[in-house]
């Protein structure tokens, strides 16, 4: 763990304790319920022994695309010496691009003003830490919840919870964007938010989710037929939000059925994708020109128009992992993060 950064501790889940900390005010009469995280300050949210269950997260924090993606959620479960779950805190509580926008699905709600919840069980053998970093050059206030239980009866080989953040500006000709990294052992993948922001012109969303399992070489297990299609959508993107699939954020464009910048998400909650040697998940950069004469005359033609893209995509993938695991890919720096983001803060994005 990264001792070289400011800490703010809260204070422990014990009983008996909640409103302890009153913020000047006497007795539990006001809690102390905000914090104002310092630039390169560490917030520990939760420093738990188990066995035991995170059951949900919230976070409020401003309503800006720099604090969705410039604040890092970290955790590391029963004392790895590496992060499970890295990710900016945008991403990781359902939307991408740092843009919050209300919608809610199965695992995620998210309200107007940079308000976030988590709801997926989280367990622990020995110990729980959890904690936000401050990785921008300006103070943020925030405000969380951490709801837990404690003395959970785990058997020994429970999965623990990993999310890993990735992002591409521009993808590589030919090359299918990794979305879940390669991973040995075995796991269940829970699911996925993508951000896409369209680089070029006309439809880009025909590349296929593939899922390499347990010793897939050129193909996969598991394939879907088309970006949109994956999310549970279909002939372009609707701002449309389902439990299980959907967009929260679709910006329209100028340019015919170029739908963009997206946040969509898709969970693997009620048709689980299991593995039990190693997995490695991509989706294709295809698209096509929907204004070349004839396109949608025939299914033929519009295969016809079948082009390679590039694209910037990012994924923040989720899946359950018994330990111990491997560790993450390296974390994607914050100029990465933020990249090209000054369009999230345009008043047609509210």
């Amino acid at each position: 763990m990264d001792a070289s950064l400011a800490r703010l501790q809260w204070p422990p889940g014990r009983p008996g304790s909640a409103a302890s900390s009153s913020g000047g005010h006497p007795g539990s009469r006001r809690l102390s319920g905000s914090t104002c995280l310092a630039p390169g300050a560490r917030l520990v949210l939760a420093d738990l022994a188990g066995p035991g269950m995170l059951r949900h997260l919230r976070l409020v924090i401003p309503d800006t695309p720099q604090a969705g993606r410039g604040l890092m959620i970290r955790t590391w479960w029963d004392g790895q010496p590496h992060p499970s779950i890295e990710a900016p805190v945008g991403d990781f509580f359902g939307f991408a691009h740092g843009r919050s926008l209300p919608f809610g699905s199965a695992v995620h709600s998210v309200g107007a003003g940079g308000v976030m919840d988590l709801w997926l069980p989280m367990p622990f053998a020995k110990r729980a830490y959890v904690v936000i970093d401050n990785e921008l050059s300006e103070a943020i206030a925030l405000q969380h919840v951490v709801a837990f239980t404690h003395g959970d009866a785990l058997p020994p080989d429970a999965g623990n919870l990993h999310a890993c953040f990735r992002r591409e500006t521009r993808t590589r000709t030919g090359e299918d964007f990794e979305f879940m990294p390669h991973r040995q052992g075995r796991g269940r993948f829970l699911g996925v938010v993508f951000g896409i922001i369209p680089l070029e012109h006309h439809w880009w969303g025909e590349g296929e989710a593939k899922f390499f399992l347990d010793g897939d070489t050129a193909f996969p297990t598991l394939v879907g037929t088309g970006a949109e299609d994956y999310v549970g959508l279909a002939w372009n993107v609707q701002q449309t939000c389902f439990p299980l699939h959907g967009a929260s954020l679709v910006r329209k464009s100028d340019t015919p059925n170029m739908a963009g910048p997206v946040s969509m998400y898709r969970w693997h909650t009620c048709d689980p994708i299991y593995w039990h040697r190693e997995i490695r998940a991509t989706i294709q950069q295809l698209g096509v020109d929907i204004t070349g004469e004839g396109t949608m005359r025939s299914f033929a033609s519009y295969l016809a128009c079948l082009r390679e893209r590039q694209d910037d995509w990012s994924s923040c993938s989720f899946w359950y992992e018994p330990l111990p695991s491997a560790p993450l890919p390296e974390a994607a720096p914050l100029a990465l993060r933020l990249h090209d983001l000054e369009w999230a803060c345009a008043p047609d994005n509210r």
